[in-house]
């Protein structure tokens, strides 16, 4: 056989076997899709139905870094409460669509209801994918034993509707077990940060809520004084009692200098009020005596439709502060820095800003210019209006430059003796 037909057999042979392995690979690849899609469609169902999730009535998470959280419904969705799923159209999301809960554990609270919303609507979404193990051996290394994991446990009343753990996830995905099941799971669905709250992330922060156009009336004392603001029918008024050696001043004047300005840009502030931050039991917050330690700021809006009034005390961490609002339930709140200061503020926190007084003088002084120049040009343009005189006859040319200086004088002849400078 000659040589470039041995050459074309074997790379029929090549593709032949190439053709082969092929084929054969993609039957083991089908048989195991068709494998996985059994053994998925073997496991257990762990999601809850919608209708399920509306019948919850307790969840617990026992979280090793968060601390353990139970949440608690206290009362059921209202009859028209309106839907926030993609087909549910133009409706807005209803705060309290799987009905009013609240924290019981680690201490009773009003909740973020929104956060709560969004933890219930992924139990919906779980489900298990793929058989990791089928034994409790691995528990520790995969992390869903009892000191690693995430355990997740929704009630209807007393019965366990939903009762899984979570641990590691990696390359594979999320690992989970199911209580009274043996073996590890690949969960799909599960979002973590849902169920791993900071504490006070499932509160609420909430404080007040007011239209900030409604206010009339604003007071704020603390050891400078106390400041009071009243609206008019158009423009608001400021007057300023000052506090000496903390005696308040029988006497309040007029506030010098008042930019209304700053006072709107405080009321932006506080017109929804939130907490950063909660205090810990047993802090020190200064809430006896907020007028000493930090300020109380009161706001009345128009029509009688309410008066807020808020305690602000010693400082928490960097420049937040401790806060209470008055008639509420007690809470003890912490308020940015930003929020704060305006309880705790000098005079010239609400008047104009110097330099800003500068700079309008330093305007008003162009403009002034300005105007000048302006004068200037319409006397030019007055000018320029005028019949002019006829031009003056041209000047005789100049007189021609004189003839340069004479040259300078031989030198005087040498003094006889030749004894000269030159010598």
């Amino acid at each position: 056989m000659k040589t470039e037909q041995k050459l074309y057999a074997a790379i029929a042979v090549v593709v032949v076997l190439g053709i082969a392995v092929y084929l054969s690979r993609k039957e083991d690849k089908e048989q195991l899709q068709a494998h996985s899609t059994a053994a998925a469609t073997s496991l257990q169902k762990v999601a809850l139905s919608p209708e399920q999730i509306k019948k919850v009535t307790k969840v617990e998470i026992k979280n090793k870094d968060k601390g353990d959280v139970i949440l608690v419904k206290t009362g059921d969705a209202p009859a028209d409460a309106k839907d926030d799923t993609p087909d549910a159209g133009d409706k807005k999301k209803d705060p309290n669509k799987y009905g009013v809960w609240k924290l019981d554990k680690p201490q009773e609270a009003e909740v973020n209801q929104s956060n709560v919303n969004s933890m219930l609507d992924n139990l919906e979404k779980i489900e298990l994918r793929e058989v990791i193990t089928k034994t409790t051996d691995l528990y520790d290394k995969y992390e869903v034993d009892g000191d690693n994991a995430v355990h997740v446990v929704a009630y209807q009343d007393k019965d366990k509707v939903f009762d899984m753990w979570f641990g590691k996830s990696g390359g594979r995905g999320q690992l989970a077990r199911v209580t009274g099941t043996d073996g590890v799971f690949v969960a799909k669905g599960y979002q973590g940060y849902l169920f791993t709250r900071e504490i006070k992330h499932w509160r609420k922060t909430d404080i007040w809520k007011f239209e900030d156009n409604n206010a009339i009336q604003v007071q704020i004392e603390n050891e400078h004084g106390k400041y009071s603001f009243t609206k008019g029918e158009e423009d608001w008024a400021a007057t300023f009692a000052k506090r000496d050696e903390g005696k308040l001043s029988a006497r309040a004047d007029a506030l010098e200098e008042f930019d209304a300005k700053k006072l709107e840009g405080m009321l932006r502030a506080y017109k929804t009020l939130r907490a950063t931050d909660f205090a810990e039991e047993g802090a020190d917050t200064g809430l006896e005596d907020p007028v000493k330690t930090g300020g109380t700021v009161t706001i009345a809006l128009k029509d009688d439709a309410g008066t807020f009034t808020l305690k602000v005390g010693k400082k928490a961490k960097n420049d937040d502060r401790f806060a209470q609002a008055e008639g509420g339930d007690g809470t003890t709140y912490i308020l940015s820095s930003w929020t704060a200061k305006w309880a705790v503020a000098e005079p010239k926190e609400f008047q104009k800003d110097a330099d800003k007084d500068d700079d309008k003088d330093a305007d008003k002084d162009d403009d002034k210019d300005a105007e000048d120049d302006d004068a200037e040009d319409d006397d030019a343009k007055d000018d320029d209006a005028k019949p002019k005189a006829p031009a003056a006859k041209p000047k005789a040319p100049a007189a021609k430059p004189k003839a340069p200086a004479a040259k300078p004088k031989a030198p005087a002849s040498k003094p006889k003796g030749g004894d000269t400078p030159y010598d």
